[in-house]
């Protein structure tokens, strides 16, 4: 239909297709980035350093105060990662 009133493709990927895309992108996106923020903190805990490897040698070495610290970190970055997506998925529909 943009096609027929004249418009080019730039104006038809930013007024037909990025709009329907939009949405699905995004969700998917914020998605990846909370699995990939979990799978760190495991792979961190089995040897992949990081803020898991941190926490295990916390744990290790009995310094509770800076593993509570670290879990605190950890539960702040999946609480505030969850409310951005949250926050864009409401702010997009």
């Amino acid at each position: 239909a943009l096609q027929v009133t004249g418009a080019n493709p730039a104006q038809i990927a930013s007024q037909a297709i990025l709009p329907a895309v939009l949405p699905t992108m995004i969700g998917l996106s914020l998605y990846r980035l909370d699995t990939n923020v979990r799978s760190s903190l495991v792979l961190g805990f089995v040897g992949g350093g990081g803020i898991g490897f941190q926490i295990q040698q916390a744990l290790a070495l009995f310094e509770y105060k800076q593993l509570t610290m670290l879990l605190i970190i950890m539960c702040v970055m999946i609480v505030g990662i969850e409310g951005l997506a949250v926050f864009l998925r409401k702010s997009i529909s």
